[in-house]
């Protein structure tokens, strides 16, 4: 668990600031899911006003990285099993249409180029952290040829529950090389114009995440829970 102390940062920090440090360990994996934020001492450790905290929060709330609840405060969302695969049922049907749309339009060659330079930041990528924002740009690029804000919304949405809940079950994203691999042949697919062959690739890549994804929470679940605290930061 990290220590809170890390998050200090100058008291005259903007709320996007906060926001952007907690997100940082939201998405290490260092903050689980399920626990409850506790306000007053996470803003004196931090250093900030109260009211800046909660702008951070809402920043991150906007984002699908925290929740307000009714009865127990702001927490960090944590996904079910079912939950999990109803999100790759909505990132895969989101993805299918954006390979389809990448072939429909004259300016498709401009997102499969966007693949292909997040498949070589996978490549180079020198830690976990590179490798997922890459993984994020490449998938990302898909869905935005659809060309719909509302849309890219709900997936930007959709992704930050699934990097909330891979930050926590797998400390490794995994073979770097395979991965950027696998999203290469896709990229390969589109500027061939195998639509549907891409299609087909892109849905195997999903199916393989979430069956990953879930083992991981099976086989960790039980040690997840005897060291997951309550609160952050947890009481002393």
């Amino acid at each position: 668990m990290a220590s809170v102390s890390r998050l200090s940062i100058d008291q005259w920090s903007a709320p996007q600031q906060v926001a952007n440090a907690l997100r940082d360990l939201l998405l290490a994996g260092e903050i689980p899911p399920g626990v409850k934020l506790r306000e007053v001492p996470l803003a004196k450790e931090i250093g900030v006003s109260r009211h800046t905290l909660r702008s951070a929060f809402r920043i991150l709330e906007a984002e699908g990285l925290l929740v307000h609840s009714l009865h127990r405060g702001v927490i960090v969302p944590e996904l079910s099993e079912e939950r999990i695969a109803d999100v790759f049922r909505a990132r895969k049907a989101l993805e299918f249409a954006g390979v389809y749309a990448i072939t429909m339009q004259a300016t498709g060659d401009a997102f499969i180029d966007q693949m292909a330079a997040s498949v070589e930041q996978m490549r180079q990528a020198r830690d976990d952290g590179e490798l997922a924002a890459a993984d994020l740009r490449y998938h990302s690029a898909v869905v935005a040829a659809i060309g719909s804000q509302v849309i890219a919304e709900l997936y930007r949405n959709i992704q930050a529950q699934l990097r909330l809940t891979r930050a926590w079950a797998l400390r490794s994203r995994g073979d770097r090389d395979l991965l950027a691999e696998t999203h290469s042949v896709v990229v390969a697919l589109l500027r061939e114009g195998s639509t549907a062959d891409a299609a087909r690739e892109l849905m195997s890549i999903n199916d393989v995440g979430e069956e990953r994804l879930l083992a991981a929470m099976r086989d960790t679940k039980q040690v997840q829970d005897v060291d997951r605290p309550m609160s952050w930061p947890p009481d002393e």
